[in-house]
């Protein structure tokens, strides 16, 4: 009994130092975690009272960066996409009142039935600025103040509004598109248009298309039969650059007489098969200083020789010559054309010109 007693004793003694130890280091760490805390109320103290140089730059230079975060306009950003300016208005209270009080930012819009209150709102935004509106046809894109129209993209639908008598008195730019399989269905007109100088028209019958073409200088067409382009081109006098993509079927695409293009300064060709022949006989292009082709697209046997009528017939003084899907040497064609400076060969697809912005 008295072993155990003893035993006892002995780990009592050695609890009671533990415990003596364990207080000593609490201690110890209580004065380390307040000493923590002070040096953190410091920093925090420092941190909220420093100010981030760009919540410190001036709302107008703040403005224009944000004018550099969304998509150059006329190109429209989704409003949910990460470079909308709904996003930059949502960071902190000083970037919404900026981004609110800069109209610019607001100006293009994507529009469909889904987001049809989120197009007003941005609109509204936009207050007196100009617009670039991305659509449906069949949406309501028409509820946004046609006065400020610049740019439109549309898809038609069926049902679309019939806007033909409405005045748009600042449109410059138009782009239709039809899905393939409708578009036959279709019928587009547009007439007060003052200021209209740009068109494309992908997959849309011509026939059905009615705008004011001698005042247009830019026409995109694409997706479509060389004989539906004829009258578009023979009443657009005043076309300074065309980019043209169509395919030919049968002998009633062959163009029946010349189709003069005065101003014409940029042509780029993009016909899907079949020769280019037909339209490089009867087009002339006194202006022309740029011309892109597929040579696959001539016949082998004459693609320097058709070439040189277009370019004799039109009287043009060329610059530039793009040949795509080319089996003849670079230096060929400078033999052939020694007046031309740059002469450009690809054996296969050629960079796209379509936008005429490098070309």
């Amino acid at each position: 009994m008295l072993q155990y007693m003893e035993a006892d004793r002995a780990l009592l003694a050695e609890t009671d130092t533990e415990i003596v130890e364990f207080k000593a280091q609490m201690s110890l760490l209580r004065q380390k975690i307040a000493g923590s805390e002070d040096t953190r109320k410091l920093v925090q103290g420092r941190l909220q009272s420093y100010k981030y140089p760009v919540l410190s730059l001036p709302n107008e230079i703040v403005s224009e960066i944000f004018l550099h975060f969304i998509p150059p306009y006329p190109h429209p950003a989704h409003p949910v996409a990460e470079d909308s300016p709904a996003v930059l208005a949502r960071v902190c209270r000083k970037w919404r009142e900026i981004a609110l009080a800069t109209p610019s930012l607001w100006r293009a819009i994507t529009m469909s039935s889904a987001i049809s209150k989120s197009a007003l709102l941005w609109a509204e935004r936009s207050r007196s600025c100009l617009l670039s509106i991305d659509g449906c046809g069949s949406g309501p894109f028409i509820m946004l103040p046609r006065d400020r129209w610049e740019y439109l993209k549309l898809r038609l639908g069926r049902d679309g509004p019939d806007i033909s008598a409405i005045s748009f008195p600042h449109l410059r730019s138009l782009q239709l598109t039809a899905q393939q399989s409708q578009q036959s269905r279709h019928s587009f007109t547009l007439r007060d248009v003052p200021l209209l100088r740009s068109v494309s028209l992908d997959y849309a019958n011509s026939a059905t298309i009615d705008l004011p073409w001698a005042q247009l200088n830019v026409f995109h067409m694409s997706n479509t039969r060389l004989s539906k382009c004829m009258p578009i081109l023979r009443n657009s006098p005043r076309l300074e650059r065309c980019v043209l993509h169509f395919w030919v079927q049968g002998p009633s695409d062959n163009p029946d007489s010349d189709i003069l293009l005065p101003q014409l300064q940029s042509l780029y060709l993009r016909p899907f098969s079949t020769s280019l022949e037909a339209l490089l006989r009867n087009l002339v292009a006194p202006a022309l200083l740029r011309l892109a082709l597929a040579e696959n697209l001539i016949p082998a046997d004459s693609v320097i020789d058709t070439i040189q009528s277009f370019i004799s017939k039109s009287e043009c003084k060329l610059q530039e010559l793009n040949i795509s899907y080319a089996t003849i040497s670079e230096a060929s064609y400078r033999i052939a054309f020694p007046s031309i400076d740059k002469i450009s060969v690809y054996p296969g697809k050629a960079p796209d010109f379509s936008s005429l912005e490098a070309f």
